[in-house]
């Protein structure tokens, strides 16, 4: 009888206990749920920018005008007065022929420049034989460069005289300006595509025909919505591009059609309107729904 009394007493005991462990755990779970921080996005608002229309195009460099020197009469090549790249006046001597005529005082026959420029180029050996149709050297003006490009049909009705270009040169850092000066309006049937010619005056001293050169041609100007490029998520295998944008402290997945570039900015064509709010970092951390915390980035 007594040890039945004793277990029946020690109940009540454990059952308090038991339901206070339960309790507690309770509140020590809430506590951990509410102690948890949300995930903190720097986000960005949709503005408005200035995009530029422009055509890629690449070519050759060469000297805006150019000329052969010819000798008046046959003769051999006895030297060179000059070398490539040296600036020469009209009437410099180029070269010196030997036309070794019997009866005749040895006399060298002159070859000289017909326009103040550059040596582009000296063609010929020591020795050679010449005659009267035979270019000795070229001479390019100076004061200019010419980029000759070629620009699609597609295209061709974009492009106008004075357009704005900028020229990038290999190895330099800034794009030299330029204008376009004679569009062909002869379509070649078998690139479907015509002639544009390109001068380039200012910072043109140092540039060397033959020299490769890219370009963008600027045919105007328009308005339209952009974000930063880092913003633009882009899942590896596809062509769909994506941003989150937070609403109400909650994350939207926004399938975008996007346009041209702008140094850092993206144009958007569609899926955003000015001012929303887009993540440009910690995409990878959140997914659509999830509410989180804002901090503004990318202010003007």
């Amino acid at each position: 009888m007594f040890p039945s009394r004793g277990r029946t007493s020690l109940f009540p005991f454990l059952l308090l206990i038991t339901i206070g462990l339960t309790l507690y755990g309770c509140r020590s779970n809430k506590e951990l749920v509410g102690t948890q921080k949300m995930v903190v996005l720097d986000v960005c608002p949709v503005r408005e920018m200035v995009f530029v229309d422009k055509i890629k195009v690449s070519g050759s460099l060469k000297a805006r005008s150019q000329v052969a020197c010819l000798p008046k009469a046959p003769g051999k090549l006895i030297r060179y007065v000059v070398k490539e790249g040296q600036v020469v006046k009209k009437g410099d001597i180029i070269a010196e022929l030997d036309r070794d005529v019997t009866g005749f005082k040895y006399q060298p026959l002159l070859v000289t420049s017909d326009i103040d420029g550059v040596v582009l180029e000296l063609p010929l050996d020591v020795g050679e034989y010449v005659s009267p149709s035979t270019p000795v050297a070229y001479i390019g003006s100076q004061g200019g460069m010419e980029l000759t490009v070629y620009v699609s049909e597609g295209d061709l009705q974009r492009v106008k005289e004075g357009d704005e270009v900028l020229v990038y040169i290999p190895g330099r850092s800034n794009p030299l300006s330029a204008k376009v000066a004679v569009v062909s309006r002869r379509i070649d049937p078998r690139f479907h595509n015509a002639r544009v010619r390109i001068f380039i005056g200012d910072g043109a001293g140092d540039l060397l025909p033959g020299m490769f050169a890219k370009a963008e041609i600027i045919i105007g100007r328009h308005k339209a919505l952009a974000i930063p490029r880092e913003a633009i998520i882009r899942p590896a295998g596809t062509n769909v591009d994506y941003a989150f944008v937070v609403n109400n402290g909650r994350v939207e997945k926004r399938i975008l059609k996007i346009g041209g570039l702008s140094g850092d900015f993206q144009e958007i064509l569609s899926g955003l309107d000015k001012g929303e709010l887009v993540a440009v970092s910690g995409q990878g951390k959140v997914k659509e729904g999830d509410e989180v915390e804002t901090r503004i980035s990318y202010l003007d």
